[in-house]
């Protein structure tokens, strides 16, 4: 977060994504959220609706849940393909990570 806000150090976009990336890599639940919001947003990386459905569902455990408004607002940007293409990443990246609890 340090590197997102510029607390103690220069701002820094690109550097906090490369940072989240690794917790994410580790298993840190809060780097889930916030790659979801970088991609959604455009922070630091280009937008990626896939890659922000992606990451924000590995935070739900791999599924968005219906009622949040997560899954509704992305899946009304996103055509079939990109929905498809986003559950093939989730599925990846369960494969490779298992998935801890929140």
């Amino acid at each position: 977060m340090c590197y997102l806000e510029g607390w103690g150090v220069q701002k820094n976009e690109k550097e906090a994504h490369r940072l989240f990336l690794l917790a994410a890599e580790g298993g840190v639940p809060g780097a889930y959220v916030n790659l979801a919001n970088m991609y959604l947003l455009g922070t630091g990386v280009s937008v990626d609706l896939i890659e922000a459905y992606k990451w924000i569902a590995i935070f739900h455990g791999g599924n968005i849940p219906a009622e949040n408004g997560w899954k509704s607002d992305l899946e009304s940007k996103m055509s079939t393909a990109e929905i498809t293409e986003a559950r093939k990443r989730i599925q990846a990246w369960i494969e490779m990570h298992p998935l801890k609890s929140n």
